[in-house]
């Protein structure tokens, strides 16, 4: 039985850890390991002093955050107790000290683009008039996508006032605001005329049916030059740029109609975690309104329940990309309203994840 699976065993057996927790010891003995065969070009022999503090800087130079960080040590040290309890080592090398409270190191960061530079870029594209080059750029703007994102969107994933977004990482529709809908239709009506309209995909140049990468940069250094910018803007900083200033939605309302009989009115409230918020959906269908309780959980907050051993996910959590109010909204419509789905149905659904207030206060309470 190779070591891994021993350290499973006595876990499981011995120290009668929860499944979360193995899973969380599990995953950092698993990376420390590949860590150690690769710099040792062999098998796991003996945890080393030396070793571990190389691997803990090597995190930190790689900027894992700091929680990250802590949970694989944390990791390390039951796995150090193990190797001591089971004879395969004399000496505990890991201390509780050697946790960190913050990525200290000056890692340096990304080069952010400015509003200027933006403003120069986007400029130089309305300046061409040219309604497809208009839409990517917004929609990369907009709604953070990648160049990758944008060459296999679909005719199809467009409609309703929302796109759908989906490759081997995620899987979601984002709803669009009223100006970006504007965008995107005016491309489509222009694009009803060109050559290779009957292609599926959403974006055509005018040799082929379907855009690949190299036309996506192609147009940025075409903008990039047009604007005359010194740094030049890349798909990726372009699609940074919402990201760096993004706020939360506090005490705000937002609506959303799903369609002529059905409508969403949002309200959403800090609550004393930094990284929920709770969010009361009202349902107005057939002249009555029917209220419920969610909460709303960026990524964060779920790394916070898996660090602390909590990895069932509670009843009326939505996870959501960041707490802005589009996202928060596209969150809320993508897990209930699925295709097909009738608005009574809807209905039964939130009403089946909702949460109760006095059981949203006690679970604030544990956190």
């Amino acid at each position: 039985m190779d070591i891994v699976s021993q350290f499973k065993d006595w876990l499981v057996n011995e120290q009668k850890v929860s499944e979360a927790t193995q899973q969380v010891y599990l995953a950092a003995v698993r990376h420390f390991l590949d860590y150690y065969e690769r710099i040792n070009e062999g098998e796991f022999r003996l945890l080393e002093r030396g070793v571990v503090n190389g691997y803990s800087l090597k995190l930190e130079l790689d900027n894992i955050p700091a929680a990250t960080i802590n949970a694989r040590i944390t990791g390390l040290k039951k796995f150090n107790k193990f190797l001591v309890e089971k004879g395969y080592q004399k000496d505990i090398v890991i201390k509780r000290s050697d946790r960190v409270e913050n990525n200290h190191l000056e890692i340096p960061k990304p080069e952010k683009l400015d509003t200027y530079e933006k403003e120069k870029f986007i400029q130089a594209v309305k300046i061409g008039k040219n309604k497809r080059d208009f839409a990517i750029m917004m929609l990369i703007l907009k709604i953070n996508l990648g160049a990758s994102e944008i060459i296999e969107l679909r005719l199809e994933d467009y409609r309703n006032g929302a796109i759908l977004i989906k490759n081997k990482d995620r899987r979601f529709e984002y709803i669009l605001n009223t100006k970006l809908q504007q965008v995107l239709d005016e491309y489509l009506n222009e694009r009803i005329n060109h050559h290779f309209s009957n292609s599926e995909f959403l974006f055509i140049t005018n040799k082929s049916g379907k855009m690949v990468k190299r036309h996506i940069f192609q147009l940025f250094n075409k903008y990039n030059q047009e604007a005359n910018l010194v740094n030049p803007i890349t798909p990726k900083k372009l699609a940074a740029f919402n990201l760096k200033d993004e706020k939360r939605v506090i005490d705000k309302e937002f609506k959303y109609s799903l369609d002529d009989d059905i409508q969403l009115n949002c309200n959403t409230e800090d609550t004393k975690h930094r990284n929920l918020l709770r969010v009361m959906v009202e349902v107005q269908y057939n002249g009555s309104i029917r209220t419920f309780l969610f909460g709303a959980a960026n990524q964060e907050f779920m790394n916070h329940l898996l660090l602390e051993g909590k990895a069932i996910i509670p009843n009326g959590l939505i996870l959501t990309r960041s707490f802005n109010q589009d996202d928060i909204c596209s969150s809320l419509v993508n897990i209930f309203n699925k295709k097909g789905k009738t608005p009574l149905e809807f209905l039964n659904f939130l009403e089946a994840y909702s949460i109760k207030e006095d059981e949203f206060n006690c679970y604030l309470q544990r956190l």
